[in-house]
């Protein structure tokens, strides 16, 4: 709900100029997008955007097709973590943009609707799936299905 004054300092003495807000209006007030509109803007830029869907399942879907649509990242190497939980997906997320790769979402007992249908559409150029959480997070039948939507 506000721009912590620390993050306005980065923005500002890193001279960014774009960005992309992940998440709904529930998740980034229109407050924050608003200051973070008027740094970009005073730096010369434009206006954020924001990547974000119905659920957090369907934003980081849409997070990982827009960010290859841009050519940060291609989906080569994808990661799977729990949408319950944000330890593995935040880690995983390190580890996903360190190789130039996506993180999706998913439930920990069966494969997101939204998971699936990205790895189905993108199955042509996945070389690698990688699941963060252990068994009891993310369960082998999530693996199964990931695997077999890329088949």
């Amino acid at each position: 709900n506000s721009l912590p004054g620390n993050t306005q300092l980065a923005l500002t003495n890193l001279n960014i100029d774009t960005a992309v807000i992940a998440g709904g209006e529930s998740a980034v007030s229109n407050g924050v997008k608003d200051s973070i509109d008027e740094i970009l803007v005073g730096m010369g830029g434009s206006d954020s955007e924001r990547w974000w869907g119905a659920s957090r399942y369907e934003t980081a879907a849409t997070v990982a097709r827009n960010g290859i649509a841009a050519g940060w990242g291609t989906s080569a190497f994808v990661g799977l973590a729990t949408g319950l939980n944000f330890p593995d997906a935040l880690g995983g997320g390190a580890v996903c943009g360190s190789t130039g790769g996506v993180l999706l979402l998913t439930s920990g007992t069966s494969l997101s609707a939204e998971a699936g249908s990205f790895l189905s559409d993108y199955s042509g150029g996945i070389l690698e799936i990688r699941v963060f959480g252990g068994t009891g997070v993310v369960t082998d039948a999530v693996m199964n299905a990931a695997a077999a939507e890329i088949q």
